[in-house]
């Protein structure tokens, strides 16, 4: 059921050109797994909609019937936007769309979902195809990775030309949940730290065996934070075609304060080399008394197979001249995922042989590597064996949902070695 608001326009030459005389497919997914925001298949939530907000734009927008149910047209579009209660869709993982574009081709038209007061990030539909209802998807994901806080969005924005029809706007699927791994960058091995970079004469970045995570860390920071730089390069990283790369990593505030520190997480975008690429502010939120992890989604292009990695952090003058601010870093890890949300890999980007994921763990347990593995056997800490499998390849997974909650060390066997993986579930 629709909230409506209905504006009435004086239509001339649009009348002469025919508009849809059928309706998309009607959606089939259930009440309870959708956020509806226009679709007489769905209950939206309550609140005010406005689907004609006077944001200045040339568009005439209307609600009209066809076949007895209500669509959205667009005419004379240049932008448009539909404004409607907060929702929170971090848990969902799609925003679904029909639409139709009326007469011929258009240059583009492009989808926006906005949090006000927010980010925006533009993203393009097809509009190949005209005359014709079409039903997409757009993954949320394109939008938080561009700093969107999906929490409490309450705004849609069309931008194109011509006209263009609307119908069965609603949210739906699950967000790709977090995955958290501490069997990739770990710094356990004091070399590690060799791996990265420093700009800044008062800057420091060195191994760390001290600060509460097991086996070691990465110091790095500036008691002089003007613009100083600790840089991680992999010169050939398979990015395998992912449209998404999740970064995440845990981090701990190691110096007494950070009054007037900021610090910025980059990532360098492959489909222009290694230029930096502003992802996030990752302070306030860090403190020195816990470790937290961080997650940033960078959107790729797509078709990027082999091209340079920078993971970049960068200390930035806050409002104290000279504050300090030093941190500690592990378990950094890349994943890669496709347009869907699906993981393509789990990478580690220093020499790990195998990759354990999720971590914590949910019902399934999954193992990624370069050799094959002969047996898997999962212990509790109390030493008692909980779980074997002898798999015999390189990729499975193991279904441990049987497991209670608690910490198991997973020890995988291959070509006579043991590698032992701390998990929590």
């Amino acid at each position: 059921m629709k909230n409506l608001y209905i504006y009435f326009a004086i239509i001339t030459s649009a009348l002469l050109v025919a508009q849809p005389t059928s309706l998309p497919t009607a959606p089939t997914l259930a009440q309870a797994d959708v956020i509806s925001i226009f679709s007489d298949s769905y209950e939206e939530p309550a609140g005010a909609y406005d689907f004609n907000p006077n944001w200045g734009q040339q568009t005439n927008c209307s609600v009209i019937d066809i076949l007895k149910e209500e669509v959205i047209k667009m005419d004379d579009l240049n932008y448009q936007g539909i404004t409607y209660p907060n929702v929170d869709v971090s848990s969902m993982g799609k925003i679904h769309l029909d639409y139709f574009i009326e007469g011929e081709t258009t240059n583009s038209v492009q989808v926006y979902v906005i949090k006000a007061g927010g980010g925006e990030k533009a993203v393009n539909i097809d509009v190949t195809l005209i005359n014709q209802w079409v039903s997409t998807d757009i993954n949320l994901s394109e939008y938080s990775a561009a700093g969107v806080d999906l929490t409490g969005v309450n705004q849609i924005k069309i931008v194109g030309k011509g006209t263009v029809y609307f119908d069965n706007l609603y949210f739906h699927g699950t967000a790709p949940a977090p995955i958290v791994g501490e069997t990739l960058l770990d710094f356990e091995d004091a070399s590690e730290a060799s791996s990265w970079t420093k700009t800044g004469t008062t800057s420091v970045i060195e191994h760390n065996t001290t600060g509460g995570n097991t086996g070691g860390a990465l110091k790095f920071g500036s008691p002089d934070v003007q613009g100083a730089t600790f840089t991680y390069t992999n010169a050939s990283f398979d990015y395998k075609g992912a449209t998404t790369a999740r970064i995440f990593f845990d981090i701990l505030q190691s110096s007494t304060t950070l009054a007037g520190c900021a610090l910025h997480f980059i990532h360098s975008d492959p489909a222009g080399g290694a230029n930096p690429k502003f992802i996030g502010a990752i302070h306030p939120g860090i403190n020195a008394t816990s470790w937290v992890t961080k997650q940033f989604d960078a959107s790729l292009d797509g078709s990027t197979t082999t091209a340079e990695l920078m993971l970049q952090f960068e200390t930035a003058m806050g409002q104290v001249d000279g504050a300090e601010g030093v941190f500690l870093l592990d378990n950094v890890a890349v994943a890669l995922l496709d347009a869907n949300g699906a993981v393509l890999d789990v990478v580690d980007i220093d020499t790990t042989d195998f990759v354990v994921y999720p971590n914590p763990l949910r019902d399934i347990l999954y193992v990624k590597g370069t050799l094959s593995v002969d047996r898997v056997s999962i212990f509790d800490l109390m030493g008692r064996n909980v779980l074997i499998a002898t798999p015999n390849k390189s990729d499975f997974n193991l279904d441990v949902s049987n497991l209670n909650k608690g910490v198991y060390m997973v020890d995988l066997k291959s070509a006579g070695k043991t590698t032992t993986i701390k998990v929590v579930k």
